[in-house]
C-alpha cells in the first residue's frame, strides 16, 4: 500500500468523517464539528490531530469567542494531496488536476467527435494529465485518484459503457471498458459515473444544495440529462441512461425524435431545435435582425441569445417555445419526486435567462405541488464553472472516503 493509500484506509471511520465535515464546512472549529457530528469533544480532537499530521488539514486562524477560550478553526490543506478528473462529452474531452477544495488548477481539453476512436481518446487523456502535473510541478504520488464522467451509463462491475439512447459517438464506445483502459494508462485508481449524476453530486455536497433534501438537477444543452439526489443519496432513476428524462414524451403525436420515438421532450427544448426552429422562422419569411447571418459560417445559438436579449421577436419567441416544453416536462417531474430545490444548468440556461425564467415559470404553472406556498426554489446553474469535471473529482473523493 502506498503513502497516498495509507493517507487514508488507515482512518476510522470517524475521522473520516471529520474530514468530509471539514471539508464541506471549512473553517470549521472543533466544537462545530462535534455538535454536527455528535460525537464527544475528545473523540473529535485525535481526529483532528491525526489529519493534521498526515497533512489533510491545518490550522486556518481564530473563531469568535462564545463565553469562552477563542477556538481554533481548521480547513482542508489543499497543497498536500489533490485530484485528477475527466469528462468525457459526446463533443469534448476535458482533463483537470483539482484541490481537495473543490478547486479546478488546470483544466486542458479536446475535441470529441462521432469518428474519435475510444483508444486514442484515451491517450490523448493521458497525455494531457501528465502534461498538467509537470505544469504544477506535482508527483503522481501526490494525485489520490481520477474522476471520470462519461455521456453515457455503465455497468459498474466492469466498468464498461452502456449504450445511450441516442449513439452520438460510434459504436466504439459501446461496452468500451474506460475504467481499466484508464487505469492502465495513468497507473491510478479510478472511480466513474454518468455525467450529471456527478454534477448533481457537487452541488449537493459543496454548492448551492448543500441545505436540500431532495435535489433535482437538469443540465439543458444538446440534450436534457437529469438527476436526482435525495437525503445524499443518488437515486437510481432510469439506470442505464442518462438523457431519459429527454427521451420522455411530452406529445404522443408529435415531432418524431431520433430515438424512434415521437414527442419527446428533446424534440421541442434542445439548442439543435432551437436553430432548426430559428431557419424555418426564417425560411417562412419572419423578420430578424440575424436573418443575413444565419447562413453565415459563424451563425450560432450564442447569436440568438445575445439577439433575444435585444428583444428581436423571433429569436424570442423560439427559446420561448423551447422553454415552455422543458418546463411542462419539469412539472411532471416536480410532481412525482417533490423536490425542494430544482438547479437548472448547462449552456441553454447559462446563455439564456429567457429560457430559464420562461421554464421556471411554466413549471410553476404546471405543477400541482408547492401551489399556493414557496416550496420549490429554484436555480439557474450550480456553483462551479466545469460542474460535470469538478464533480467527477468530487465522486471519487466521496467514494474513497466512503471505503474507509
Amino acid at each position: 500500500m502506498d503513502e497516498k493509500e495509507k493517507v487514508f484506509h488507515q482512518f476510522s471511520p470517524l475521522t473520516c468523517q471529520v474530514f468530509s465535515y471539514i471539508l464541506k464546512h471549512r473553517p470549521a472549529a472543533r466544537a462545530d464539528i462535534s455538535h454536527g457530528l455528535n460525537k464527544t469533544a475528545m473523540s473529535v480532537k485525535r481526529a483532528v490531530e491525526c489529519l493534521e499530521e498526515a497533512g489533510l488539514v491545518a490550522e486556518c486562524g481564530i473563531g469568535e469567542s462564545t463565553g469562552g477560550r477563542k477556538p481554533i478553526l481548521y480547513t482542508v490543506n489543499s497543497s498536500r494531496y489533490y485530484l485528477g478528473a475527466v469528462n468525457i462529452s459526446t463533443t469534448y474531452c476535458e482533463v483537470a488536476v483539482m484541490s481537495l477544495c473543490m478547486e479546478i488548477l488546470v483544466l486542458k481539453d479536446f475535441p470529441l467527435n462521432p469518428q474519435s476512436m475510444p483508444d486514442k481518446a484515451m491517450d490523448q487523456v493521458s497525455e494531457l494529465f501528465y502534461q498538467i502535473l509537470e505544469e504544477l510541478k506535482l508527483e503522481k504520488r501526490q494525485i489520490l485518484g481520477v474522476g471520470v464522467s462519461v455521456f453515457s451509463s455503465l455497468n459498474r462491475e466492469s466498468g464498461k459503457l452502456i449504450r445511450p439512447i441516442i449513439q452520438y459517438l460510434n459504436e466504439r464506445w459501446v461496452d468500451y471498458p474506460v475504467v481499466s483502459q484508464l487505469e492502465e494508462r495513468l497507473k491510478l485508481p479510478i472511480q466513474i459515473e454518468k455525467g450529471t449524476n456527478a454534477a448533481a453530486m457537487l452541488e449537493y455536497g459543496y454548492g448551492k444544495a448543500k441545505d436540500s433534501e431532495r435535489m433535482l438537477y437538469i443540465l439543458c444543452a444538446m440534450n436534457i440529462r437529469s438527476a436526482v439526489v435525495v437525503r445524499g443519496e443518488l437515486q437510481s432513476i432510469a439506470p442505464y441512461y442518462e438523457d431519459a428524462f429527454g427521451h420522455m414524451t411530452i406529445n404522443y403525436d408529435g415531432e418524431p425524435c431520433q430515438c424512434g420515438k415521437y414527442g419527446c421532450v428533446d424534440c421541442y427544448t434542445t439548442i439543435p431545435v432551437i436553430m432548426e426552429q430559428f431557419r424555418t422562422g426564417i425560411k417562412k419569411g419572419r423578420s430578424s435582425i440575424l436573418a443575413e447571418q444565419m447562413d453565415q459560417p459563424g451563425f450560432s445559438f450564442y447569436d440568438i441569445c445575445r439577439a433575444s436579449e435585444e428583444g428581436d421577436v423571433l429569436s424570442c419567441e423560439v427559446l420561448t417555445s423551447a422553454a415552455s416544453m422543458l418546463g411542462l416536462a419539469l412539472s411532471n417531474y416536480i410532481d412525482l419526486f417533490c423536490p425542494d430545490m430544482v438547479i437548472l444548468s448547462g449552456l441553454l440556461v447559462k446563455e439564456s435567462s429567457l429560457y430559464f425564467q420562461v421554464a421556471v415559470d411554466t413549471a410553476k404553472q404546471k405543477s400541482s405541488y408547492g401551489v399556493g406556498r414557496e416550496s420549490i426554489r429554484f436555480e439557474r446553474r450550480g456553483s462551479f464553472p466545469h460542474s460535470i469535471t469538478c464533480g467527477a473529482g468530487a465522486i471519487f473523493l466521496e467514494k474513497l472516503l466512503e471505503k474507509t
